[in-house]
């Protein structure tokens, strides 16, 4: 079903920081002497656990970068010097989310800090598909690399909130969206010829690419955007399956052999199939004919942009196949309300 919005959640994580002080912009003590510190708290519903997310339940962890400024937030000079990459995590029992060391509002009304979160979590110290810019380096707009892992299992549904800009008080509401294609692909049987099986399938796409945050300008304004190397370095995506049967009539319809998660980008995109059935010889006998097509085109790949979910459909007979974009791109989501996790005081400081 499509619904009128990309946006995945709306998630309200209570940053309800208490007043510590006038500060300067790279003074971020772990204990400061505010009484409010940030909390979290929230009663989600639990979905399911995997690599695309329908819901904040869905997820255990987001990373969160910060900037204390004095003053408005500056593209050339402003530092992530109020939170680096900081794991905030969501509590199975309760739905709560914690973080430590704990963080406060600055006291000066001048002063602000600007935030800016992506999902899942993932460690800088990590050997990961995400890498972030130099801790002791960055400064300006939040800049992560992203390359997609190259088997189906590994690919993660990568998502990046919307910036919350220079702010002094109060709750901050981030709005993740997905940032990445998700690509379906169906097969169906095209001749009626019973006992095919698909032994490999594999996209080649686009490798990798630098998500880069900006403030928005509008409400539907998400605050980032894609780069991709000038280069247009390519990858070959390779399905999980490894004996796959296809449906043995037309009838019967399609069924479901891969979903990808690739970035925006799908100009030049091609697909590689491998599939076998049986027949018999000239003298009867029974035998497996294997085929292997290469390289095959796939259609509308312009509709490829973040947030949308296409799909392609293979019709298989002995010695051909054919590819159908289905329905054209729709958001994958399939419930048009926003959750929210709500952040609450936390206790007063003694």
């Amino acid at each position: 079903m499509m619904i009128k919005t990309n946006d995945l959640i709306a998630m309200t994580l209570g940053l309800l920081m208490a007043f510590s002080g006038c500060q300067t912009e790279k003074e971020t003590p772990d204990k400061p002497e505010g009484s409010i510190p940030v909390g979290f708290s929230g009663d989600m519903p639990e979905t399911r656990a995997a690599t695309e997310y329908g819901s904040v339940a869905d997820l255990t962890a987001i990373g969160v970068f910060a900037y204390f400024t004095n003053g408005m937030f500056s593209e050339s000079g402003s530092i992530p010097n109020f939170m680096y990459n900081q794991q905030v995590e969501r509590q199975s029992v309760d739905g709560s989310w914690i973080y430590a060391p704990v963080k406060y509002w600055p006291g000066n009304t001048t002063d602000k800090i600007s935030f800016f979160a992506y999902a899942p979590y993932v460690g800088e110290t990590e050997n990961s598909n995400l890498s972030f810019q130099d801790k002791g380096t960055a400064s300006g707009f939040p800049v992560l690399g992203y390359t997609v892992p190259p088997v189906e299992a590994d690919q993660m549904d990568f998502l990046a909130a919307t910036p919350v800009m220079n702010r002094n008080d109060g709750n901050v509401s981030f709005k993740l969206h997905h940032t990445l294609t998700k690509v379906n692909v169906w097969v169906k049987n095209n001749d009626n010829t019973e006992g095919k099986s698909v032994t490999s399938f594999s996209i080649t796409g686009i490798k990798s690419g630098t998500l880069i945050y900006y403030a928005p300008t509008a409400d539907t304004d998400n605050g980032w955007k894609w780069a991709y190397p000038s280069s247009d370095v390519k990858e070959t995506f390779t399905a999980d399956i490894t004996n796959f049967p296809v449906p043995n009539t037309i009838l019967e319809g399609k069924k479901l052999l891969a979903t990808f998660f690739l970035l925006p980008f799908g100009e030049g995109s091609q697909f590689s199939i491998t599939y076998q059935y049986t027949a018999k010889d000239a003298n009867d006998n029974t035998i497996t004919q294997t085929i292997n097509k290469e390289n095959q085109p796939l259609p509308s790949t312009d509709s490829w942009s973040p947030g949308a979910s296409v799909g392609y459909t293979i019709g298989i007979a002995r010695k051909t196949v054919s590819v159908m974009q289905e329905d054209g791109s729709v958001s994958w989501e399939e419930d048009t309300g926003s959750e929210t996790v709500k952040g609450t005081e936390g206790e007063t400081g003694s």
